[in-house]
């Protein structure tokens, strides 16, 4: 059942029967999905549930940076690194159906790093895995 707060967005849920062989499971099954749309999307926006600290203006400015760097994919930028939240252009797709197991789209943005814009998002390394980090969680909100 599509959630609430989706239903103005246009979005169609996508279930991945395979999710526990992996992450690069659910990444496929989103790609090979936008696939299968017509038209084909110019680029997918790739994210995960699990970082509090992601909000709109991280997202639109991933959009917006992408939109007008035009690199093959833009990436949010924490702890020295890359990651998603990510916007990966058409041209990648078919690296990203190529994952597998444990494998994140990180792999990809590394791979091809100097063709990757990269936007600020300071909290994008905390993530909600372990009741420690819940709790962790609200001492960081307090």
């Amino acid at each position: 059942m599509l959630s609430v707060e989706l239903t103005d967005l246009g979005c169609s849920p996508i279930v991945n029967e395979n999710w526990p062989s992996g992450i690069a499971s659910s990444i496929k099954a989103g790609v090979q999905a936008a696939l299968e749309t017509s038209p084909l999307p110019e680029c997918i926006l790739i994210l995960v549930c699990d970082q509090p600290g992601l909000g709109l203006p991280i997202l639109r400015n991933l959009l917006s940076t992408h939109s007008s760097q035009r690199k093959i994919a833009t990436a949010s930028r924490y702890r020295e690194t890359v990651g998603v939240p990510a916007v990966f252009d058409r041209e990648v797709f078919a690296e990203l159906l190529q994952l597998s197991g444990d494998q994140g789209a990180r792999r990809i943005l590394l791979r091809h790093l100097d063709q990757v814009a990269a936007v600020d998002f300071p909290d994008g390394d905390f993530d909600i895995d372990t009741p420690e980090d819940l709790a962790q969680l609200g001492l960081r909100r307090s």
